[in-house]
This record gives structure tokens, C-alpha cells and sequence, in this order.
């Protein structure tokens, strides 16, 4: 019964911080995205000395949202 009471009572606490750490997750891969294909368009521009460490992070940030 104590097991009962605690689940509902920490249920919107839960809630609240599962959200926002799915909307961080969403952020976080649209923000990746969005480094990805800035190094993308810089490498088009022949500017792969500044294209790949932009690739490498936006690589990064989007796989560590996605795990």
C-alpha cells in the first residue's frame, strides 16, 4: 500500500522531468542537425579545415541525444 501511495504521488514529478528531458533530447538532435549541415555546407564551400571539426561535433551532439 505504501509502494501504491509513493508511485502516485511522485507520478507528476516524474511526468514533469520526463518531458523535459525529452524536449532537451528533441533540442539537442535539432541542434546537432543543424551543426551537421552547417559543416556540410562549408565543406561544399571547400573548407574542409573548418568542415570537419563542425561535422565531428554536430556528430556528436546528435548521437549523444539519440543515446
Amino acid at each position: 500500500m505504501i509502494g501504491l501511495t509513493w508511485f502516485v504521488m511522485t507520478l507528476p514529478f516524474r511526468l514533469v522531468f520526463g518531458v523535459i528531458g525529452a524536449v532537451g533530447r528533441m533540442i539537442g538532435i535539432a541542434l546537432g542537425m543543424l551543426i551537421l549541415a552547417t559543416g556540410g555546407a562549408m565543406w561544399a564551400a571547400e573548407l574542409p579545415h573548418f568542415a570537419v571539426p563542425v561535422l565531428i561535433v554536430g556528430g556528436l551532439l546528435t548521437l549523444k541525444s539519440l543515446f
